[in-house]
């Protein structure tokens, strides 16, 4: 899409897409979480997927068109994204049951590092198969793949750690209370109000990195691939390091790991402008060392959540933490694309950098111990 269209607006679409409906379906998600087993609300999500890709099979066999192939898509990825909400986060929420507590941890860590290591064999593997294969045996794998993870979910025990077996409650959580929780408890309100900053943040470089090598270095769409491919290399580092060691202090661990993001964010404002590298190897390295940070800093994070929310609201504040930390997304997509397509992206990179590590600094400081 951006490639036909050259216009930054035109690949930030497809970010948009998981924020709204994390958004749209918040209430429901967070609702079920705490008033059903979390297997149920896996398999619902695992269920939800399945009849997603059968609808989009049975299209291609029966009214495949060019012409509607891309709002086709759009409602299939709406589809498949909010059924995997249901499932990720029932997932999340049920770590602590389905491990011991001294594994917590290094299963976060193993989840993203095997999301990770998916998405970077997957895309050669996708390219491969829609030169060799038809769309519709693509379809069909994709079918098998639902249908194997619907296998495994119903083998798991999501109940093997959980002292209380989980109930329907009759005092169910809600926003409200996930709410006033996250507000008695500053470092991890400090921490997701800084998430969503850095996300906000970091849409620029998910939007600018294509769009430099694509419509300003007139390099190739694999080019591009290779260069943010970098970042899930470096989540699967950063996955691997965190699901070997164990971080006694995490919000102190997880808060310098924000700071040294803000700081190479400035370091590739600088770059850019003085050209003193190559515009390809501050990009990859950007994206490298970016990965490797988001993957340490979200496993002792979601590990200290794990073991410490109430059951009664697990499930709310999982829910509303992921909705907060991706508000802010799709604003930066309209800010940052309209930015790219009117004025020269050196520029932007650099106040981007010092905006953020101003915010970072200032409100978490330099020299603060957080625990």
């Amino acid at each position: 899409m951006l490639k036909l269209t050259g216009l930054a607006i035109s690949f930030g679409f497809s970010i948009i897409i998981g924020p709204l409906i994390s958004l749209a379906i918040a209430p429901l998600v967070g609702h079920l979480l705490d008033t059903l087993p979390h297997k149920q609300v896996a398999l619902l999500g695992n269920f939800g997927m399945l009849i997603s890709v059968l609808l989009f099979w049975g299209y291609s066999l029966i009214a495949f068109s060019p012409h509607s192939i891309f709002w086709t898509v759009i409602i299939f990825n709406i589809l498949t994204t909010a059924a995997s909400r249901f499932s990720g986060l029932a997932y999340i929420s049920s770590v602590q049951n389905l491990v011991s507590k001294n594994q917590c941890q290094r299963l976060n860590a193993i989840m993203g590092l095997s999301s990770s290591i998916s998405g970077i064999i997957s895309a050669p593997i996708a390219g491969w198969l829609f030169s060799e294969v038809s769309f519709k045996f693509i379809i069909l794998l994709r079918l098998l793949t639902v249908i194997s993870t619907l296998t495994l979910t119903l083998m798991i025990d999501f109940t093997r750690y959980d002292s209380q077996p989980h109930q329907i409650m009759t005092r169910t959580g809600s926003f409200k209370a996930a709410y006033q929780y996250l507000q008695q408890q500053p470092r991890l309100l400090k921490v997701t109000v800084s998430v969503c900053l850095l996300n906000f943040t970091s849409v620029l470089f998910e939007i600018g990195t294509p769009f430099v090598i694509l419509q300003r270095l007139h390099l190739t769409s694999r080019v591009s691939g290779l260069i943010q491919g970098c970042s899930s290399v470096g989540i699967v580092l950063g996955g691997i390091v965190i699901s070997i060691v164990t971080i006694k202090r995490p919000f102190s661990f997880t808060i310098r790991l924000y700071q040294v993001y803000a700081l190479l964010s400035l370091s590739v404002g600088f770059l850019l402008n003085s050209r003193l590298l190559p515009i390809l190897a501050v990009l990859a390295t950007f994206n490298l060392l970016a990965g490797s940070i988001s993957a340490m800093a979200d496993a002792p994070i979601f590990t200290t959540i794990q073991k410490n929310v109430p059951p009664e609201i697990v499930g709310h504040l999982m829910t509303l933490l992921f909705t907060l930390v991706q508000v802010l997304q799709p604003a930066g997509v309209f800010l940052y694309s309209g930015l790219l397509d009117h004025y020269q992206y050196p520029l932007i990179f650099l106040i981007n950098g010092l905006v953020l590590m101003s915010i970072v600094f200032r409100f978490f400081g330099v020299h603060r111990n957080y625990t």
